[in-house]
């Protein structure tokens, strides 16, 4: 292999995978983790899974719409998903947990 095709392969690989659909895979895990332990946790799981699930779909749809936009761009593409992730976050942190 030379440089050429490792460096087209990087790039697909991270285009691929971006931090959407990583927070997507968590959203994913966590939801069939609470629908397996939904018995034991006596409805927990079930408000979490509201929460989850719409989460996943809405993290795909901007994954989706921001790949539409930026195209073969990945700097753009995982800074404005990192960027988005980092004030999302934020906003949960502040408005539900303090």
């Amino acid at each position: 292999m030379n440089k050429i095709e490792l460096s087209q392969k990087n790039k697909e690989m991270f285009r691929l995978i971006t931090p959407f659909l990583i927070a997507m895979g968590v959203c994913l895990f966590k939801i069939i983790t609470n629908f397996i332990d939904i018995d034991k946790s006596e409805g927990w799981n079930f408000i979490e899974l509201i929460f989850y699930l719409p989460a996943a779909f809405i993290l795909f749809a901007l994954n989706f719409l921001i790949k539409l936009i930026f195209k073969d761009k990945i700097f753009f593409i995982w800074l404005v998903e990192v960027i988005l992730l980092i004030i999302g976050i934020w906003i949960l942190y502040y408005n539900f947990i303090l």
